[in-house]
């Protein structure tokens, strides 16, 4: 049985939330160049998480009430990561390479910066979080201040991330949070952020009693999310506890989610001699098809059901 976020997500958002010009814009404009890095691409680049060519002009901004630091492991690849998709569309949502734990949490004086953000670059001021050392250790050379200042950046700060000890939205005093660590990584390669002395004393929170939609496939439970839908189960579970309830204010969040997941569909709904791996029943031929009609791409005589 799918979670309340889920229903909500599929109803409203896979099928609903789109924008006709920027559809024809994905589906007729051309490649234009990354004006970071110069490599062409045509809806935005995924290295430097920025939007290319007349993109921005269709996408929509979407501001958030808690600051969203995605901690990216090295070895994870960028071109897999859907963090890219919420990060585009808010100016909350920063992605940073770890061991750099965001543009909150500047780096020690005098220390290079190891990664660094991907989007907005550091403050120039901002509360510390020191730098540990093999044992856990403070390396930073800071005193007692710098120590009072970490234990309020704890306080201040939730990771999401499903674990034994970790507490549900509801459970949360978000009064006294304002910002949220979300983990982009494997599985494996997130125990390795997880074990950082840094993250010790921070609450972690865990997304409860939702199903994935994202179409890559995985061996894991239903309820590993991507980081995208991560990311906006709980800014939803959040707002429902602080508000009451939720009325689609951050659905916008999941724009270019929704638009590549229908993407995906009619790629198979148009391919229908390609199988593929993943879960029953996961591409929706009927409503990939009215997809295609709404874009004016008639669907195929006999739809192949593959493996899913």
């Amino acid at each position: 049985q799918r979670g309340e976020g889920t229903n909500y997500l599929m109803k409203n958002i896979l099928w609903g939330l789109r924008d006709e010009a920027f559809e024809e814009h994905a589906m007729n404009g051309s490649k234009s160049p990354c004006l970071s890095c110069g490599n062409k691409k045509r809806l935005y680049c995924e290295q430097c998480i920025e939007l290319v060519g007349d993109t921005a002009a269709l996408v929509p901004t979407v501001s958030l009430p808690v600051e969203v630091v995605v901690l990216r492991h090295p070895s994870e690849a960028k071109s897999k990561s859907t963090a890219a998709y919420v990060t585009i569309v808010s100016p909350e949502v920063n992605v940073v390479m770890y061991p750099d734990l965001g543009p909150s949490s500047a780096p020690p004086s005098g220390a290079e910066l190891r990664g660094g953000s991907a989007k907005g670059g550091w403050p120039e001021a901002g509360p510390s979080v020191p730098e540990a050392g093999p044992s856990g250790t403070d390396t930073s050379g800071a005193g007692p201040d710098a120590a009072a200042e970490t234990g309020s950046w704890e306080e201040e700060t939730v990771l999401l991330f499903p674990s034994e000890s970790s507490v549900t939205a509801a459970e949360v005093d978000w009064k006294k949070v304002k910002r949220v660590l979300a983990i982009d990584s494997t599985w494996i390669t997130s125990n390795q952020i997880l074990r950082d002395p840094r993250l010790a004393k921070v609450k972690r929170v865990k997304i409860a009693d939702e199903q994935t939609t994202f179409w890559r496939y995985h061996a894991h439970s239903e309820t590993c999310l991507s980081t995208a839908e991560c990311i906006f189960h709980l800014v939803r579970q959040r707002t429902v506890v602080v508000e009451g309830s939720y009325s689609g204010q951050f659905d916008k969040l999941l724009f270019f989610y929704a638009h590549l997941y229908r993407a995906i569909q009619l790629w198979y709904l148009q391919n229908p001699h390609r199988s593929f791996v993943h879960k029953r029943n996961y591409i929706h031929y009927e409503k990939a098809a009215e997809e295609a009609l709404r874009l004016g791409l008639p669907p195929p005589r006999r739809w192949g059901k593959g493996k899913g």
